[in-house]
């Protein structure tokens, strides 16, 4: 009347299934910053997934040209104008003053859309920003961005692109 057949739950005749993504997040933010005749661009350099940093230093900008930078991309326009690009995993592509991206990118665009873009203030300068308050504000933002993203940190690199080339420097946050 019974079978006298023993019972393994964890065997089944049914298909299994996997799963592939070739998206990998390794965290980090990148923040760009374009000016009258300038672009500034900074990415932190940690690598990590989940809880581990896999390094503290990772580059993340790389230079494409004498005025051209991927991080987002950018650089100078064929009229010597600062530009940024930004573009997202499925190919879209957008020219902007400023775009902040990344693992933090939700974190510091709405900083920089006020005080770059200057969005909701009710005495806003329509003076273009100059290329010391775009490396400064590019600072606040990455310290801001390291208090609250666990994977944003260790220190920025920073390009700013000119007519003249590109000039590097790094920056240091906090290495927690």
């Amino acid at each position: 009347m019974f079978e006298a057949r023993p019972h393994y739950p964890d065997y089944s005749t049914a298909p299994v299934q996997h799963q592939f993504s070739p998206y990998a997040d390794n965290g980090g933010s990148v923040v760009a910053i374009a000016g009258e005749d300038f672009v500034v661009i900074g990415a932190d350099t940690r690598l990590s997934a989940g809880f581990s940093i896999y390094t503290r230093n990772q580059n993340k900008l790389f230079q494409l040209s004498k005025t051209t930078v991927l991080g987002c991309s950018v650089g100078l326009d064929n009229e010597g104008k600062g530009c940024v690009y930004s573009y997202d995993p499925i190919g879209h592509c957008e020219k902007a003053k400023y775009r902040a991206g990344g693992s933090a990118g939700a974190l510091l665009q709405p900083l920089l859309d006020n005080q770059i873009g200057q969005k909701n203030m009710e005495i806003a300068s329509k003076e273009p920003i100059s290329q010391e308050k775009a490396i400064a504000t590019l600072k606040d933002v990455f310290i801001s961005a390291a208090e609250r993203d666990i994977y944003t940190g260790d220190s920025v690199s920073i390009k700013v692109i000119t007519k003249d080339g590109i000039k590097e420097e790094t920056f240091e946050l906090r290495k927690d």
